[in-house]
């Protein structure tokens, strides 16, 4: 290579770190001049993302920085532990099936992801596309990774229901959302985040930092479209990222951004499906206080709409085809397993308890409940519906450090307004000490740097209207 060349590629180069650090600027600006994030409250953090891919996306990271910082150092003891696989191995699968898919259909939300990759580096964070494409795909992977029940995490994950007409106390929707999942990975779920993007629909999505949608699956739009899943477990077919078909993130962010009515929902998460992430996902619009069941498998789907029921998830397939068809699932009607239990408890409380008194502090009490049906005593477990694997010693939990990390409920009015009620760890309010739980179950001690305590936090009302806090 001649001087003249060496010279114009430096002078590029050059150009280049000299633009990256001018527009880097810029963005930092924005994001520091604009109410955009919100001091820490009863474990939440709300924040606001705005414009363009590349602009959203830069103050996702750049704000975000020191949660990346985190979750970057304990990723790797999330998918060695949690989805007991080789962390390298995970990120080159990652890179080789998620990564073009992201890249090729969605480029928008890829963008969005070069911008998070970019603007927590500016802060002082170096995060890869790569990782940050792996974080998203995590609940992806699962079954992808490990297609025998053996193999995956050790309880369900998630309660949920939605409710409209009679079943109510006022005949609009409510709907209620626990999140059941290991606790290292549950700690970082704690954002509230308020997009308004250049194109579609401004919507809030309880997520973590670096993810694209929201991981836990809870949202509200500007739309009118609130919605939340549970996963479906056993299922007996892989995945398949291949012949045009989409990870369920980029699928379910596309809905957020620009579904607009309960059509569009249905149309997005069934068309181009990879069959990733099996669930039961309920979706509302308040602005007819419509609600839907979409449940997806692979090949089989389960939709059904109504202006008066009661729908819910507690990782079994309410549908018998696709249960029956593609998974293996054998804990719908047994009251031992946990599943089974929450599906009968959920009958009760529903149908029978709260049926036609269904509100926001109503759903709280669903959510909160420690009823065991085998026993007929409060004992919270990993067969309740407020779940403690981690407090369960039976064979089939083995005091797992897995269980209810954050409660969500809200009902129309709360929807219009863009604001919800949440709470943050044990939705019973009972909080998770890592200390005694060591002590108590030292065949957990490795886990004993990665987890954290989950205080003891209230309910609280977290509004994305004007991205600012209500107690």
């Amino acid at each position: 290579m001649n001087t003249t060349s060496k010279q114009s590629k430096t002078t590029k180069s050059n150009n280049h770190k000299k633009t990256q650090k001018n527009i880097g600027k810029i963005y930092s600006n924005l994001c520091k001049n604009s109410p955009a994030i919100h001091p820490q409250q009863h474990g939440w953090r709300v924040i606001h993302i705005s414009g363009n891919p590349k602009e959203r996306g830069f103050m996702h990271g750049f704000l975000l920085h020191e949660e990346l910082s985190k979750i970057q150092e304990k990723f790797p003891f999330i998918v060695t532990n949690e989805l007991e696989f080789s962390y390298k191995k995970y990120l080159q699968i990652c890179q080789r099936t998620i990564r073009p898919v992201v890249k090729n259909h969605y480029p928008e939300f890829y963008q969005e992801i070069v911008g998070i990759s970019e603007g927590a580096r500016y802060a002082g964070v170096d995060i890869s596309i790569d990782v940050l494409v792996a974080w998203n795909a995590l609940c992806s992977m699962y079954e992808y990774l490990h297609n025998h029940p053996s193999k995956r995490t050790k309880t369900g994950r998630c309660s949920a229901f939605i409710a409209t007409g009679k079943a109510t106390q006022h005949g609009n929707i409510v709907m209620g959302h626990t999140t059941h999942t290991g606790l290292v990975s549950g700690m970082f779920f704690h954002i509230v985040m308020y997009v308004t993007p250049e194109k579609g629909i401004p919507f809030c999505m309880q997520t973590a930092a670096g993810c694209i949608a929201s991981g836990t699956d809870w949202f509200i739009t500007k739309a009118g479209m609130v919605g939340c899943e549970t996963t479906i477990s056993g299922i007996t077919y892989q995945p398949d990222f291949n012949h045009g078909n989409s990870p369920y993130f980029c699928r379910i962010r596309k809905a957020m951004q620009y579904g607009e009515t309960l059509d569009d929902y249905a149309k997005i998460m069934t068309n181009n499906n990879a069959g990733d992430y099996a669930s039961s996902w309920l979706f509302g619009d308040v602005n007819t206080n419509e609600i839907m069941i979409c449940e997806l498998g692979q090949k089989i789907t389960n939709v059904q709409r109504s202006n008066n029921a009661i729908y819910y998830g507690m990782n079994s397939a309410i549908s018998p085809e696709l249960r029956a068809q593609e998974t293996n699932d054998d804990e719908f009607f047994n009251p031992k397993t946990s599943s089974g239990a929450r599906n009968q408890r959920f009958q009760e409380l529903l149908y029978k308890t709260y049926y036609g008194k269904l509100n926001v502090k109503n759903a709280q009490a669903i959510l909160s409940d420690h009823y065991n049906i085998s026993t007929k005593k409060k004992q919270p477990g990993a067969t309740t519906i407020c779940v403690h694997t981690y407090d369960d010693a039976s064979y089939y939990a083995s005091n797992y450090p897995h269980g209810c990390t954050d409660g969500k409920v809200l009902d129309a009015k709360m929807a219009k307004n863009m604001e919800f009620l949440g709470i943050f760890g044990p939705c019973c309010g009972k909080g998770f000490q890592v200390k005694p739980f060591i002590e108590h179950h030292p065949k957990y001690k490795e886990w004993s740097e990665a987890l954290e305590d989950y205080p003891v936090y209230p309910w609280t009302t977290l509004s994305c209207s004007d991205v600012s806090w209500r107690k």
